[in-house]
């Protein structure tokens, strides 16, 4: 056998292991690009809830809302709309898959439950107005941090 013969029979092997390599680096690209867009969107997240005006926002809520709606004042009503449209903007991010639910709703699970228990009587009243579905995304996220507290 000449060379010519035994590097036309070492031909296809070559082959084939080199498309199994290039599989196996495109699953492994593929699999680090997926993290990468979920690492992404996580700190965009963390930037929308970690503003300092929604931060604010949600701290007012957790302490103004033990009156009831009807005598709160525009001011809070703006701060807890602002709460519940950015936990309703990450809701849906986080129901579309851009990051895995648990790392939003453990570390934030108490601030969720406590804003959407205290906004309920607002999010009633705008959901005559505008229809069930208002904020929805908020209540699931909320449901997804304590399925116990939150019933949607």
């Amino acid at each position: 056998m000449n060379n010519f013969e035994r590097l036309s029979s070492t031909l296809p092997f070559a082959t084939v292991v080199l498309m199994g390599l290039t599989v196996f680096l495109m699953i492994w690209h593929w699999k680090v690009m997926k993290k990468a867009n979920e690492l992404t969107a996580l700190t965009a997240i963390i930037s929308i809830l970690q503003a300092k005006e929604v931060r604010k926002a949600r701290g007012c809520l957790m302490n103004f809302s033990k009156k009831a709606f009807s005598k709160w004042e525009p001011v809070e009503k703006n701060k807890a709309a602002l709460v519940c449209s950015t936990f309703d903007t990450v809701g849906i991010l986080v129901k579309a898959k851009v990051t895995n639910h648990e790392l939003v709703t453990a570390p934030w699970r108490h601030s969720l439950v406590e804003c959407w228990k205290n906004a309920k009587p607002m999010i009633d009243a705008y959901r005559e107005k505008r229809g069930d579905d208002f904020w929805e995304h908020f209540c699931w996220l909320a449901e997804k941090a304590d399925p116990k507290e939150i019933e949607c």
